[in-house]
């Protein structure tokens, strides 16, 4: 590699200016291989619109902390020395209808999707959720596998009380004898190990709606 001479390090090390401004997003478009978003913004006080490229806090190869903006979302724009046309969407501002969410007011961290949208944290690796930097070793339960388990647990419960409250014995004559004293008891306790079979394990309703994982 050819050393830089004098002209060459003060094109390295030259003061390129940026400048900002505040802008509103009127549309957005995602290149065909996802190489890029591109915003079209209206910038303030500058009655122009320019086409502007979306920036991220972090990204890789299918990987990043992604959220695209959305029509009327207020963003900061920056440009560079000498070029007007090509923007950069550097930050979003909050507004009167892009509000802090309340969760956050108390200072607290909030990673929250936009309205009718899903939130994905994956990993090809863990995902660890910790109240400190000591790796939690806890597994969190599979739901449908939970599920099934208990459901299975409930049913055996339930054909168990129904043989205990019909079950008889040889009596000392050598007839069977009647059902049990408890019969009525036990059969009580079938309907409820059913129940609880129907409700909250059948129907899901042990299982959360919105989070899901994978073993």
């Amino acid at each position: 590699m050819k050393p830089l001479d004098l002209e060459g390090l003060r094109e390295v090390f030259k003061d390129s200016r940026t400048y900002l401004a505040m802008a509103k997003i009127e549309k957005v478009e995602l290149a065909t291989d996802a190489s890029v978003l591109k915003a079209l913004c209206d910038v303030f006080g500058q009655g122009r619109k320019v086409v502007a490229r979306v920036t991220w806090g972090a990204i890789g190869p299918n990987a990043g902390l992604i959220q695209f903006p959305v029509v009327g979302d207020i963003v900061l724009l920056a440009f560079g020395e000498g070029d007007d046309e090509q923007g950069f969407v550097v930050a979003r501002l909050s507004n009167s209808t892009d509000t802090i969410p309340t969760t956050a007011h108390d200072g607290s961290t909030v990673l929250r999707a936009l309205a009718g949208k899903m939130a994905w944290l994956t990993s090809d690796t863990a995902i660890y959720l910790s109240r400190g930097d000591t790796e939690p070793t806890e597994n969190v339960p599979l739901g449908q596998v939970l599920k099934t388990l208990l459901s299975q647990v409930l049913a055996e419960l339930k054909a168990l009380s129904d043989t205990l409250a019909s079950h008889t014995h040889i009596g000392n004559v050598g007839y069977p004898t009647s059902a049990p004293v408890q019969a009525a008891a036990i059969t009580a306790h079938g309907s409820v190990f059913n129940a609880k079979k129907g409700n909250p394990v059948d129907n899901e309703g042990i299982l959360s709606d919105v989070s899901f994982t994978e073993k």
